[in-house]
């Protein structure tokens, strides 16, 4: 979703495409979050999806230490630069194939 939205904003911005995308980049998180959880046998309750799809800059980084522990401030930095990597390279391929 990130680079979809990185690419859509770089070739010609789109309120449609902008708003799809980050309805699917709240989603993504948030089941992130739950198969997160799963993995390391912690119970995701229901509600913890609606809070993470609404406040997911927030909601992912008391997942991921309520999770992991300490160790997942780190992890959630280390993928919040990943996105963000992700997020400025595609967009500036998006603007170099713009015509």
């Amino acid at each position: 979703m990130i680079l979809v939205t990185g690419f859509t904003n770089g070739v010609g911005p789109n309120e449609g495409v902008q708003l799809l995308t980050a309805l699917g980049i709240g989603w993504a998180i948030a089941f992130f979050c739950a198969l997160d959880a799963r993995a390391h046998q912690q119970v995701f309750p229901h509600s913890f999806w609606l809070l993470t799809f609404l406040t997911w800059p927030v909601m992912p980084l008391v997942c991921l230490i309520r999770a992991r522990g300490k160790r997942g401030a780190l992890d959630y930095v280390l993928y919040a630069a990943l996105l963000s990597f992700c997020y400025f390279t595609s967009n500036a391929i998006g603007s170099l194939l713009e015509k």
